[in-house]
């Protein structure tokens, strides 16, 4: 077998191809962090219709990888693993990333749609209200706060309630969610985003098929020689 480095890049592999592979895996790497917005507002999608979503983008993401791979196969299967793993936590990871930093501002939304009165109290105010609210209760609930405090309340919480200053009736506004159905959606979400990769770069760990020559070229030549053999001579 052959032998490998620490980072599964194989030791016979020259350097040119070593920095290919490393190419690939930063291409992944590109693609995929851009739609990993697209993917934190495609997981709340209804009866988990976002999966369709990181199987589409998993698709794009591995064809682009396999572009530069390709003219390098076979690869080793570690690369290859190694590779899509990297790309995959940063696909997935910068959704729940984006997931985290505007969780403040989806609570923010929900204020404006739950206040009824607000005197002195503007749309925008309320909305930087609720916001500045939530971003000091998952401080002060969740530490350190921030995208790994959502993370945090996300697991353990259903509701979130931050208090609106200045209404006529202070009334709490509630945000829910489902601390279970968190951990389901990450985890089919990852799967599906892992195995639409792989499946794009998986076949680069084969040699490249030939095509079998057939007969008929063949039995075509074998043909123009008894044909040229038959011919009579002149003289």
């Amino acid at each position: 077998m052959m032998a490998t480095t620490t980072n599964h890049v194989p030791e016979g592999m020259p350097e040119r191809s070593r920095a290919r592979v490393r190419w690939g895996v930063a291409l992944g790497v590109l693609v995929a962090f851009p739609l990993s917005y697209l993917l934190a507002y495609a997981a709340f999608l209804m009866a988990m219709l976002g999966l369709f979503f990181f199987v589409l983008f998993g698709l794009v993401i591995g064809a682009a990888m396999f572009r530069v791979w390709v003219p390098l196969r076979p690869l080793t299967p570690a690369t290859i693993k190694l590779g899509v793993a990297v790309v995959v936590l940063m696909g997935w990871g910068g959704a729940l990333v984006w997931e985290g930093v505007t969780f403040p501002a989806d609570v923010a939304k929900e204020a404006i749609k739950q206040v009824i009165k607000a005197p002195g109290k503007t749309g925008h105010d309320v909305r930087a209200d609720a916001a500045q609210s939530t971003r000091e209760y998952l401080a002060r609930e969740y530490p350190p706060g921030g995208v790994v405090g959502y993370w945090r309340w996300a697991m353990d919480k259903k509701t979130i309630e931050i208090p609106i200053t200045g209404q006529a009736r202070p009334k709490p506004i509630c945000y829910n969610n489902n601390g279970w159905m968190f951990i389901l959606r990450v985890f089919l979400c990852g799967v599906a985003l892992t195995l639409a990769v792989y499946s794009m770069v998986a076949p680069l760990a084969k040699e490249p098929t030939s095509p079998t020559p057939t007969a008929e070229p063949a039995d075509a030549s074998r043909s123009t020689a008894q044909c040229t053999e038959r011919q009579p001579t002149k003289g």
